[in-house]
């Protein structure tokens, strides 16, 4: 009896342990190494998001090693990348000439 209990609480420490939250920060550019104000930060499929300062900078508080972070801004291509077991996340977004070139409207 004693052995199931320690089994037991040994499978749900390591369920908790799984979807314990932790700070992931880091910096976004663009191609050429300059920071990126104003990129969108968001887990996916949550509501939980932030947007990058003046020096491209982020951190989100609600983040699981299951998580997947997307980064989006107006005419750069969106990235998404996985937390895993990382604390630091660095990305550089690359110019989607594509889609901007489609966004325009000329009266």
């Amino acid at each position: 009896m004693k052995s199931f209990i320690l089994i037991t609480a040994v499978l749900l420490g390591i369920g908790f342990s799984a979807t314990a939250k932790k700070r992931v920060c880091g910096k976004v550019c663009d191609s050429k190494g300059e920071p990126l104000c104003g990129v969108t930060v968001v887990i996916k499929n949550s509501k939980i998001g932030i947007v990058t300062d003046f020096d491209g900078d982020y951190c989100l508080d609600s983040c699981s090693s299951n998580s997947v972070l997307i980064f989006s801004m107006i005419g750069m291509e969106t990235e998404e990348v996985r937390v895993d077991s990382l604390n630091s996340i660095d990305v550089s977004l690359k110019e989607d000439l594509v889609n901007l070139s489609g966004s325009f409207y000329y009266f």
